[in-house]
C-alpha cells in the first residue's frame, strides 16, 4: 500500500504541468490539517504555479460548504489564525507574477469584500499597471463596495489600458456611474471615448446633449458612433450640430451624417442634401442621399426622387424605388409610378427590387405586383416572385404557384417553384 503524499508534495504535484488541479483534488488539499501552514510556506517561497494552486484551494475555504463545524475556522471570523492568513495574503500582493497577484486578490475579496476593496483602493495610486488592472477586474467581477472609487482613480491614470478597464467596470454599474462615464467621453483616447459612448447610449436617463461634443472628436470613428447614438435618440434639437458634418472630408463620416439627418428628421438639411445629389458623386453616397430625402419629404425632394427612378445607375434606381415605397408622405401617384417602373426598368435586378418594394404596400398592390413579375421575361424576376409568394400570407398564393407551375419552362424557376410549393403545403 503506497504512502499518501504529504501536503507539500500533493500541492507540488497539483502545480506540475503533468498534473491537473481538479476541484476534488483542490478540496482534498484544502481539507488537510496542515494546509494553512503549508500555504503560508508556499506564499513565502514557492513557485508561481504552487502559489496559484494554494490560493485556488484557499478560495474553497471561503465557500459555504467550508463553513461546517468540522471545517477549519471560517475566514470571516477574526481569530488570530485568520489575521495571520490576511497578513500572508497581503504580503503576497507584492508578488511579481501577475497570475499570483490575481489569485491573491480573488481570495482577499472573498474573505472580506469590504476590507479587500479598501485595501485595493489604498494601494491603487502607487500600484503597477498590472496590479491596477487586476484590482479593477476583481472589483468588477465580484462587485466590490469600492468599485466606483477605484474607477474614479483609474480614469486619471496615464495608462490607456487602465482607463479602458475603468470604463468597462463603470459600464456595468448603475446610475451612480453616469457622471464618471460622461467624464470619460472627454478622454484623449478614442477607444475610451467609444467605450464610454456605448455604455451611456443604453441609458435613457442620460441627456442627449452630452453626446454632442463627440461630433467634433479628433477620431472619425468616434464621430460616427456619436451619430449612431443620436439616431437612436431621434432628438431634432441635435440637427443644427449635424449639418456641418454633411460636408466632412471623410466619406464614411458624410454617409453617417446623411443617414442621421434623414432618420432624425432634420428638415433643414433638405436643401444641402439636394445640392449634394446634384453633384453625382459616389453611388453609395448618392443612394444614402436618396434614402434621406425620402425620409424628409417635401416637394423638391420628391421631384428629385422622381428623376432618380430613371437614373442610368441601377443602384440609384433601386434606392429611389425603396424611398418611394417606404415613405408615408410620398406623392399620391406612388403606386402607379412604381408599377410603371416595374414594367419598364431595363434591369432585371431593379425590377425584382421594385416587385418586393410593391409587396410592402397594400394587399391588392402586392398581389398585382407578383402577378406582373410572374410574367416578366427575365427568369430571375420570376424566381423572386415565386419565392416571395412562398412567404406570402395571401390565401391565394398556393393557387398562384400551382397555376404558374404549368406555364414555367426555366429550370431554375421550376426548381424554385417546387421548393415553394413544398413549403406552402408543409406550412
Amino acid at each position: 500500500m503506497s504512502t499518501p503524499l504529504s501536503t507539500r508534495d500533493l500541492l507540488r504535484s497539483l502545480a506540475s504541468t503533468s498534473s491537473r488541479s481538479t476541484s476534488d483534488a483542490l478540496e482534498e488539499l484544502r481539507a488537510r490539517e496542515d494546509f494553512t501552514r503549508v500555504a503560508h510556506d508556499v506564499l513565502r517561497s514557492g513557485t508561481a504555479e504552487e502559489k496559484v494552486v494554494a490560493l485556488r484551494a484557499w478560495v474553497l475555504r471561503t465557500t459555504p460548504e467550508a463553513q461546517s463545524p468540522s471545517s477549519a475556522p471560517a475566514p470571516q471570523s477574526r481569530e488570530p489564525q485568520d489575521s495571520e492568513d490576511w497578513r500572508y495574503l497581503v504580503a503576497a500582493l507584492d508578488d511579481s507574477d501577475a497570475t499570483v497577484q490575481q489569485a491573491v486578490m480573488n481570495v482577499l475579496a472573498r474573505i472580506d469584500p469590504a476590507a479587500a476593496s479598501a485595501l485595493f483602493l489604498s494601494r491603487f495610486e502607487q500600484a503597477s499597471n498590472t496590479e491596477r488592472l487586476t484590482a479593477l477586474a476583481t472589483a468588477q467581477r465580484l462587485q466590490l463596495p469600492d468599485a466606483l472609487a477605484l474607477a474614479r482613480l483609474a480614469l486619471t491614470a496615464p495608462s490607456v489600458d487602465v482607463r479602458t478597464a475603468a470604463v468597462s467596470l463603470l459600464a456595468r454599474q448603475g446610475e451612480a456611474s453616469d457622471s464618471l462615464l460622461i467624464q470619460a467621453l472627454a478622454d484623449t483616447a478614442p477607444t475610451i471615448q467609444r467605450e464610454a459612448l456605448r455604455a451611456l447610449s443604453r441609458r435613457e436617463r442620460v441627456p442627449t446633449q452630452v453626446f454632442i461634443p463627440l461630433l467634433s472628436a479628433a477620431a472619425t470613428r468616434v464621430q460616427e458612433e456619436a451619430l449612431q447614438v443620436l439616431v437612436l435618440r431621434r432628438d431634432s434639437n441635435t440637427c443644427e450640430h449635424l449639418l456641418p458634418l454633411l460636408s466632412a472630408q471623410a466619406q464614411s463620416l458624410r454617409k453617417h451624417a446623411i443617414r442621421a439627418v434623414g432618420h432624425i428628421g432634420c428638415a433643414g438639411a433638405s436643401q444641402q442634401l439636394l445640392a449634394m445629389l446634384d453633384l453625382h458623386g459616389d453611388e453609395e453616397e448618392q443612394a444614402d442621399l436618396i434614402t434621406a430625402l425620402g425620409l424628409l419629404g417635401g416637394a423638391p425632394a420628391w421631384a428629385a426622387l422622381r428623376t432618380a427612378l430613371s437614373d442610368p445607375r441601377p443602384g440609384i434606381r433601386q434606392a429611389a424605388s425603396s424611398a418611394w415605397a417606404a415613405s408615408s408622405t410620398a406623392p399620391p401617384d406612388r403606386t402607379a409610378v412604381l408599377q410603371e417602373r416595374q414594367r419598364e426598368d431595363p434591369s432585371p435586378e431593379v425590377r425584382s427590387h421594385i416587385t418586393v418594394a410593391l409587396t410592402t404596400l397594400d394587399a391588392s398592390t402586392a398581389r398585382l405586383a407578383l402577378r406582373t413579375a410572374l410574367t416578366d421575361p427575365a427568369p430571375d424576376v420570376r424566381k423572386v416572385a415565386v419565392q416571395t409568394l412562398a412567404r406570402s400570407a395571401d390565401p391565394d398564393a398556393l393557387d398562384e404557384l400551382r397555376a404558374h407551375r404549368a406555364l414555367e419552362s426555366n429550370p431554375d424557376v421550376l426548381r424554385a417553384l417546387d421548393v415553394s410549393l413544398e413549403q406552402r403545403l408543409e406550412g
